[in-house]
């Protein structure tokens, strides 16, 4: 769509969970995202990609075992198995397991995520991004995230509530700050 001469868009993401009748919890994981993919899904990312690469490489010499034992006994066969897709089976298998991990680890805390309370799931927004500055901290990554961290629940009753919030300044050290701002 054109409005006032710029071109206006949003990317609708397949993976992109909103709330409705059929679905009545979500997590959205923002910036640093592995970690806390790591919770919803009980497999970390890097290392799912990695059992699908090696999966493949196996199935791929699996199938050259099989030729070097038929060898040139058998021109049609060996031209028949190299003609295999094997990514189809890969593909497969990749489909396998995040259905067992929908039924076994996402849907569960999903459930388990939309009964929960405001106070719960704020105290769960920020224990997972302490669990991600804990993993860059004893990693040998580089630690980006940490420190304070600030918490608000947005609801469609409440509207935007802090739960927790960082001053720029210490509040002991300016109280003046406080009497006036709180003035009634």
């Amino acid at each position: 769509m054109v409005f006032d001469n710029k071109l206006r868009y949003f990317v609708d993401e397949p993976n992109c969970a909103s709330i409705s009748d059929l679905n009545s919890g979500a997590v959205r994981p923002f910036a640093q995202t592995d970690v806390i993919n790591t919770i919803l899904s009980g497999v970390d990312p890097l290392l799912d990609n990695t059992y699908l690469e090696n999966f493949g490489a196996l199935f791929d010499k699996y199938n050259q075992l099989i030729l070097d034992a038929i060898g040139d006994s058998n021109p049609l066969l060996t031209k028949q198995i190299k003609s295999l897709e094997t990514q189809k089976l890969i593909a497969e298998y990749s489909q396998m397991n995040k259905q067992i991990r929908r039924e076994n680890y996402i849907n569960p805390l999903m459930n388990a995520v939309s009964h929960l309370s405001k106070k719960d799931l704020a105290e769960m927004a920020e224990s997972l991004i302490y669990l991600t500055y804990l993993k860059r901290r004893i990693t040998n990554a580089e630690e980006s995230v940490g420190g304070p961290v600030d918490v608000a629940i947005i609801s469609k009753g409440d509207g935007f509530i802090w739960i927790k919030r960082k001053h720029y300044f210490k509040p002991e050290l300016n109280q003046f700050f406080f009497n006036n701002y709180f003035k009634i």
